[in-house]
Parts: C-alpha cells; sequence; structure tokens
C-alpha cells in the first residue's frame, strides 16, 4: 500500500501565512531576535548523513541491533517459502537445519474445545530438552507420517539487547499452518517462543541461537474437510517477484451484505 501525502492547496497557505506570521510573533519574547536554527539544522547533505549516522549509534542502537538479529528470522522465513510448496522432507531439512544448541518443547496437554470441532492445547510440564540431531530426527518422522507445513509466519516481536553477563534475548512471534492429510486434520502451531542468543555468527554471519524455548506454543487441531471451499486459484506472471494481488482488501462496497475483495496490486 502506498501512503501519500496530501497538500493543501496554494491558494489556502497563502491565506494562512499572515496568521502564522503573527501567531509566531507574539509567541516571541518582546523585542528578542528569532531563534537561530542554522546551528542545529544541516547544512550540507553530508551533515544530514552524519546526523543520520550519530542518531543510529544513539538513539536507534537497539533498534539496529534487534535488525542485525531479525535477519536469522528472515533467513529461515525465506528457506521455508521456498520449499514448503514442494514436499515435507524438504521442509523438513530446513527446520533441521537452524543452529542451536538446546530446543525446550512441553508435553500437549489439553486446554479447551473451541467452535467449529477445534480442539486447543498447551505445553506443559514435563518439558523436554532436545539436542539438534534430536529434533531433526523428530522431524523426519514428523515428515514419515504425511505431516506438511503450508504456511508460517515469523515475527520478531521483542529484543533484549546483551548486558554485562546476561545474553541478548528475543520473543519471536511464531505462526505454523500444517495438514495431516493421512489423518484428515489441520493443525496451528502459534505462540510466542522465547530465544537466547549465542555470541558466536553462522556461516552467512547472522546470529546464531542458543537456547529456543518453545514451551509458550499452543496448538489448535480440527478434524475433517477444510471449513472453506476454494473459489478462485489465479496466477499472475510477476515481474521481478513483485505480488500483483497485495495490498488485498475485504470491503462491502456496495452495502448489499457481501464483502468485496479489492486486488489494489492487480
Amino acid at each position: 500500500m502506498t501512503l501519500s501525502r496530501c497538500r493543501p492547496p496554494r491558494s489556502l497557505l497563502l491565506a494562512l501565512l499572515p496568521g502564522l506570521w503573527l501567531l509566531g510573533a507574539g509567541c516571541g519574547e518582546e523585542g528578542g531576535d528569532p531563534p537561530a536554527t542554522s546551528a542545529t539544522r544541516p547544512a550540507t547533505l553530508e551533515d544530514w548523513k552524519q546526523q543520520r549516522e550519530a542518531a543510529d549509534e544513539e538513539v536507534w542502537a537497539d533498534e539496529k541491533l534487534a535488525e542485525e538479529y531479525e535477519r536469522t528470522l528472515v533467513a529461515l522465513w525465506d528457506a521455508l517459502l521456498a520449499v514448503q510448496e514442494q514436499d515435507a522432507a524438504q521442509t523438513a531439512t530446513v527446520l533441521g537445519g537452524i543452529d542451536f544448541e538446546r530446543l525446550l518443547i512441553g508435553s500437549p496437554t489439553p486446554d479447551a474445545k473451541l467452535d467449529h470441532g477445534i480442539d486447543r492445547s498447551i505445553f506443559s510440564a514435563p518439558h523436554t530438552a532436545l539436542a539438534p540431531e534430536t529434533w531433526r530426527a523428530l522431524l523426519d518422522r514428523l515428515a514419515g507420517t504425511g505431516l506438511a507445513l503450508v504456511q508460517s509466519e515469523w515475527h520478531h516481536a521483542r529484543f533484549t539487547p546483551a548486558r554485562d553477563d546476561a545474553p541478548a534475548r528475543s520473543e519471536v512471534a511464531v505462526g505454523l499452518h500444517l495438514v495431516d492429510a493421512p489423518g484428515k486434520r489441520r493443525l496451528v502451531l502459534e505462540g510466542p517462543v522465547e530465544v537466547e542468543w549465542s555470541a558466536e555468527r553462522d556461516e552467512r554471519g547472522n546470529p546464531r541461537p542458543q537456547v529456543i524455548d518453545a514451551t509458550g506454543l499452543r496448538l489448535l487441531v480440527r478434524e475433517g474437510p477444510p471449513a472453506f471451499q476454494r473459489i478462485l486459484n489465479q496466477a499472475w506472471s510477476t515481474p521481478r517477484g513483485f505480488s500483483r494481488i497485495h495490498p488485498l482488501l475485504i470491503y462491502d462496497l456496495d452495502r448489499d451484505g457481501r464483502s468485496d475483495l479489492l486486488a489494489l496490486g492487480a
């Protein structure tokens, strides 16, 4: 979605200028000179760049560092997008390639029965710590049952920089949508995942997770056919990989009680 700023008509600006000048004159000290802004306002493009770099180092230092750690999540997400439409084995290979030392998972415990036949479970004690090789074996076993990942989301929700002896930490909002075709089930794993980062980097220079705590996830399971029926499967050629459907808006434009789809990028 493109956001643009609306400029007021030139005639309106000209009409307001005298009033704005009088307002500014009345607010200043009597007989005082107008404040000098040239001392703080950069005079050249190079000055602007130096001021921006100084703000990045002082004001936005933690934000820039968070973006640096987010590169690990972006790399994982991109790798999954590249293979998740092919087969479960390749998806398992990508997830098994996450370089960590310890992964904490819980035991699924029934929590509630929701509408539309959805069962919700949480992951409570006892918790289990998995080593990378145990994690990869679990993924291979799940892929062999026909469980397939069809869509995932990885959002960097919160970041705490390293302080003294405490390592950097992140909270990642995760959403995994899976289909168990043989069992005619649809599953969603969602919730916060806590990451304690290592001081080491991977081969691409991205931060490496040390401990991943996935005990805060929730599991939603629904048995039966899909709740929705696909009525459109349109493929558009997209130049340079740009989407021609996003942003997609849903709104009842003609007030007939039915939602209309607006593919603004098409």
